[in-house]
């Protein structure tokens, strides 16, 4: 009788993650092929919406950019440029919402924000951790140095 070998340890929470990054790969990639409002148009919720201003349009095409780059999914690869409210977006375009934040704060001038998203629709079965570097605002920096 021949005795399976299976691997060690399969992390759930890896392959969860990675599928989620795919699934939000495939969204940016349209997003950045047909644009914004033919996008809005194609999509179940209507997100982004067809009032972005010209900030919000930059910020979204710079994250989409960004997933096509493969950024945001460690520590030492975050988004940047985004800001807070801007990642939201983004992340709120692809049917996610925020259900856990952790702020890790450097010597630096900036934070980077450890966020676990959970799709609106698939739930618990769709979550995602991804890393977003958010400048300090300047008086923070004053008070930290």
């Amino acid at each position: 009788m021949v005795k399976k070998r299976f691997p060690k340890r399969i992390n759930v929470n890896d392959i969860s993650n990675a599928c989620s990054y795919t699934y939000i790969q495939v969204k940016a990639k349209r997003f950045l092929d047909v644009g914004y409002m033919e996008y809005t148009k194609d999509d179940f919720f209507h997100q982004p919406g067809e009032n972005l201003t010209t900030g919000e349009l930059s910020l979204l095409t710079s994250g989409c950019e960004q997933i096509a780059d493969d950024r945001g999914l460690t520590i030492e690869n975050p988004f940047e440029g985004l800001g807070i409210k801007g990642f939201y977006s983004l992340m709120r375009m692809f049917h996610f919402r925020s259900i856990q934040q952790e702020a890790n704060f450097t010597d630096d001038d900036f934070i980077i924000d450890k966020i676990t998203f959970q799709h609106r629709v698939t739930g618990e079965m769709q979550q995602i951790v991804l890393f977003n570097k958010v400048i300090k605002k300047r008086n923070e920096v004053q008070n930290n140095h």
